[in-house]
């Protein structure tokens, strides 16, 4: 197996362990997915739909390109919205 593949399936297997827990303690958490790669992707605004997220996730594969920072940045500009 492709060392890409593990990483896919071992953050899949984070995410889900994580919101698997975070619905089992009834935790009060808000997610969003970003998408990356040669461009930037919004999968999901913040959201406590947990079961949503995970099927995104789940349906997730490499695409090839890694635009990181611009994901961050995204992500960062995102979180100060909703700080609003």
């Amino acid at each position: 197996m492709s060392t890409e593949l593990q990483r896919m399936g071992a953050t899949k297997a984070f995410f889900n362990a994580f919101a698997d827990r975070t619905i089992g303690y009834s935790l009060k958490h808000v997610i969003s997915l970003i998408f990356f790669d040669h461009m930037i992707t919004v999968v999901t605004d913040f959201t406590q739909m947990f079961i949503q997220f995970k099927e995104h996730v789940n349906l997730a594969e490499p695409k090839g390109g890694t635009s990181l920072y611009d994901a961050l940045d995204k992500g960062i500009e995102l979180l100060k919205e909703l700080k609003k």
